[in-house]
């Protein structure tokens, strides 16, 4: 117990992180009246007090730091600007429903506030990640506990109001994510109608009333809103021999290479297939000639397309 005295700085390792704190009391019990955890990313998070048994003390190994080594000052600047931060009034920067954009050396992310708590914590309604490793969307948004800690971090880090350009980047990357693009069909979060996404190009559409009620829309219509998302009505998984389905519910039909159906020739395949089954013939629908509509059939034992399928395409279609 020699080695150390009131007021000495000192560091160990504890549950993986460094700690770095000062000794207010030596006794069977140690207690420090500054106490910081260093995390991999360079966030600090401060203890106003904290003791440990003088045994556990011990068991940490706790290492001498001096005032005048590049170490020290490395902590002591990290814990001055962590105490800048709880300093700050974020009630008051952050109010309810407003948007706060964050960006440190992984992630990109914007928060939209429910409340603040403790003036160190936001509460929030959801937040949407991008991480610089993968170039991808999180999929975190519906993690919990929905609290985000927002003193103590990198100094570097930015925290501040989301501007529109913030807003906007990051809800069109969880927007793509989704799949969201030109040509799929989506169920309206707004009107709950079935809806073409004819563009790949989105923009912001903001309330009137209430400015932090941002919505994301794509020809002028709401694929975002108010917090909640439209969802990609999924395209079913076809083949017309080893071709793919692609749709095209602008002209109603679909495509399987260089065979182009629409709904009436589907409809038309459909009837035939029936009447195959009923009277027992055993042939193959194995292609259209396009200009005429005509059916091509071949002995072979089943349709390319079942009734099933045509249905399928016919609903998804319509």
């Amino acid at each position: 117990m020699n080695k150390f005295k009131v007021g000495d700085y000192i560091t160990f390792k504890k549950a993986g992180y460094d700690v770095f704190a000062r000794i207010s009391k030596l006794a069977n019990v140690v207690e420090f009246d500054r106490y910081y955890i260093l995390s991999d990313y360079n966030t600090i998070s401060c203890i106003n007090s904290k003791s440990l048994d003088v045994h556990e003390f011990y068991y940490h190994e706790p290492e001498l730091i001096d005032n005048s080594s590049v170490r020290f000052k490395r902590y002591e600047k990290l814990a001055d600007e962590m105490e800048t931060h709880k300093s700050k009034e974020y009630t008051t920067m952050f109010p309810h429903n407003s948007w706060v954009y964050m960006n440190d050396k992984w992630t990109e992310r914007i928060v939209r506030v429910n409340q603040i708590i403790n003036n160190s914590e936001i509460k929030y309604f959801e937040q949407y990640i991008f991480d610089k490793s993968t170039n991808r969307i999180l999929n975190n948004n519906t993690c919990k506990p929905n609290y985000i800690q927002i003193t103590g971090r990198d100094p570097n880090e930015i925290i501040r109001i989301a501007t529109k350009e913030d807003i906007l980047r990051l809800l069109i990357l969880v927007a793509i994510d989704k799949g969201f693009k030109k040509g799929i069909k989506y169920k309206s979060v707004y009107s709950d109608l079935i809806n073409v996404c004819k563009s790949d190009e989105f923009e912001l559409s903001i309330d009137e009333d209430d400015s932090n009620c941002i919505n994301l829309v794509c020809e002028e219509y709401f694929i975002y809103y108010n917090g909640k998302w439209s969802e990609v009505i999924k395209e079913p998984a076809i083949n017309f021999g080893c071709d793919h389905a692609e749709f095209d519910y602008d002209n109603k039909i679909v495509k399987f290479g260089s065979y182009t159906f629409s709904v009436k020739q589907l409809e038309a395949i459909k009837t035939v297939i029936e009447l195959n089954v009923q009277f027992k013939h055993e042939f193959e629908i194995t292609g259209f000639i396009n200009n005429g509509g005509d059916i091509v059939l071949a002995s072979e034992r089943r349709p390319l397309l079942s009734v099933n399928d045509i249905n399928t395409l016919i609903n998804q279609l319509a």
